[in-house]
């Protein structure tokens, strides 16, 4: 790091955070199983929205959008040149010490294989969390408080109850939408036996061998 008035100063153990987001059609096709063990997961937090997102379009900004642009610019200027440690005080420290040796090991809010890379730096997530919740607060470098402590693990538990269903590879029930387009088949063709099915949607039920095999057995029958 250049510092404008002193000599080059060498950061150690830079600690990189960043903010991205994606569908999770889109993730599970870029996430291979290696991902699941070479120390990815054990570093990120994977926030899953099971809610559609509101749509809206504005011709313009809001005065809540400007007000909210604004705040957000301000927050950035006070935090942008801070440097320093941010240390845990003694009743912070006192906290996460017995949350970490007497709640940790036996407690966790998803029990899926998924996330043991992540929980395994459970507590690592918990010290940053805590470091941007003391920073909304105070935007100045002084001690992290039992508050932040405490907040951080209750936004990283309600968040952990979803948090396997961004890394598993079949959340949607893959026969679900052929099974639609069969039933609306039927429907207009009125009497159709198996084999007919298997014939019109022969190269879309290859793509899934669930509903294939499904379908065979009806011709065999």
């Amino acid at each position: 790091r250049e510092l404008k008035c002193s000599r080059p100063v060498t950061i150690i153990n830079m600690c990189l955070n960043f903010l991205a987001g994606t569908t999770p059609d889109t993730f599970r096709e870029v996430m291979g199983t290696r991902c699941l063990t070479d120390g990815f997961t054990s570093r990120t937090w994977f926030i899953y929205a099971d809610k559609k997102r509101k749509f809206c379009l504005e011709k313009s900004l809001t005065d809540s959008m400007l007000l909210a642009r604004g705040e957000v610019v301000r927050f950035i200027q006070k935090i942008v040149d801070l440097s320093g440690a941010l240390e845990l005080d003694p009743e912070a420290f006192s906290y996460i010490k017995s949350w970490y040796e007497t709640v940790f090991p036996f407690s966790r809010a998803n029990s899926n294989p998924l996330l043991d890379e992540y929980y395994a730096r459970k507590n690592l997530h918990t010290y940053k969390l805590a470091v941007v919740l003391k920073l909304i607060d105070e935007p100045w470098i002084s001690p992290i408080r039992k508050c932040h402590i405490e907040r951080a693990l209750e936004i990283l538990g309600s968040e952990e109850l979803n948090m396997d269903k961004a890394l598993s590879t079949k959340i949607r029930n893959e026969l679900a939408p052929i099974l639609r387009k069969v039933i609306l088949w039927i429907a207009k063709e009125r009497a159709v036996k198996p084999g007919a099915i298997l014939k019109q949607f022969y190269n879309e039920l290859q793509g899934v061998p669930e509903a294939l095999q499904v379908i065979q057995d009806g011709c065999r029958h």
